[in-house]
């Protein structure tokens, strides 16, 4: 299954002051995530992290994730380990952080990212993707 294409999906949360903001979108291919993430980027130039995980495909799948910046392991994993949890493809999720001054550790940021993207990726509306292959068959 996916998230419906063509609308963004959002949550937030605010953990110990930091403000986390989930956003999730469908995307097919790899520049599609980038485009998006390069977007929410520039829609939040004051943020201190924008984190992402991305899936696509079904055989093969092809993953990416980032930490931007935050200790390796606590942040593009824990979304990636959102979208695959709730058995998604084709969907790119990223998580900004506006720090509140008050550290996490990587305990808490763990929580905090993997709880926004399953956040944000529980509240996106869903349909179910049905491989189809086309078949040319021909008689003499």
């Amino acid at each position: 299954q996916t998230i419906q294409e063509g609308a963004t999906y959002t949550a937030e949360q605010t953990i110990k002051r930091s403000r986390f903001i989930g956003l999730a979108k469908h995307c097919q291919t790899w520049e599609d995530a980038q485009n998006f993430i390069t977007t929410i980027n520039a829609e939040h130039p004051k943020a201190r992290h924008a984190c992402f995980g991305f899936v696509a495909g079904s055989n093969p799948v092809q993953e990416r994730c980032s930490d931007d910046g935050e200790p390796t392991g606590t942040a593009g994993l824990p979304i990636l380990g959102g979208i695959k949890g709730e058995q998604l493809c084709d969907t790119v999720c990223c998580v900004v952080r506006y720090s509140g001054g008050i550290k996490l550790g990587a305990g808490g940021l763990i929580r905090a990212y993997g709880g926004t993207a399953r956040l944000v990726l529980r509240e996106a509306e869903t349909v179910i993707v049905i491989p189809t292959a086309s078949i040319r068959l021909s008689t003499s």
